[in-house]
């Protein structure tokens, strides 16, 4: 359809796809909230499908089907955490489930020295204190460089009362 014709609009709606370095960029403070939602737009755009691919394997999202997958991969929040960083506290507050996307995190529990157990990515953690709203039961902490999905407590609610069939097979499967 543009072939030899400029259609500076065409142009436009292309790079409004690719995301923007704002690195040289000054923004004033105010426009720091907007922009922090526009870059995680394209955050989300690049780690929705990663994310939706994990879904079905965790079994508190087994059932859900395509569209639901994609509605609560769009919902989840991006974090990298480093080497020895941590993620929660046993006895801490349940606020967040956690979908590893990459490395591996090491399971604590009380005053041992030694890790209990390991996530590994593909794997999920933080969901029963969550949604139980029970204090964790161990200590998470990264043990290499990590990447995790998060959805809060927030996150969940909100999608739970736009679509309750989503919630509907959350809890069945808890």
């Amino acid at each position: 359809v543009f072939h030899e014709v400029e259609r500076l609009d065409g142009i436009r709606m292309v790079r409004l796809l690719v995301p923007p370095d704002l690195e040289s960029v000054k923004l004033i403070p105010a426009a720091k909230p907007l922009s922090d939602m526009i870059m995680q737009f394209f955050i989300n755009r690049q780690v929705a499908p990663q994310i939706a691919e994990l879904i079905p394997q965790i079994a508190l999202f087994a059932d859900l089907n395509q569209g639901q997958i994609k509605l609560l991969a769009s919902q989840c929040d991006l974090r990298n955490y480093h080497r020895g960083q941590k993620l929660f506290s046993e006895n801490g507050v349940g606020e967040e489930i956690y979908l590893l996307l990459n490395g591996e995190i090491a399971i604590y529990s009380g005053d041992t020295k030694n890790s209990i157990g390991r996530i590994h990515a593909g794997e999920c953690l933080g969901e029963i204190s969550l949604l139980n709203k029970t204090p964790h039961s161990a200590t998470a902490i990264a043990e290499s460089d990590i990447e995790v999905a998060v959805l809060t407590h927030q996150q969940i609610d909100k999608l739970v009362r736009l679509h309750p069939d989503i919630g509907v097979t959350l809890y069945h499967n808890l």
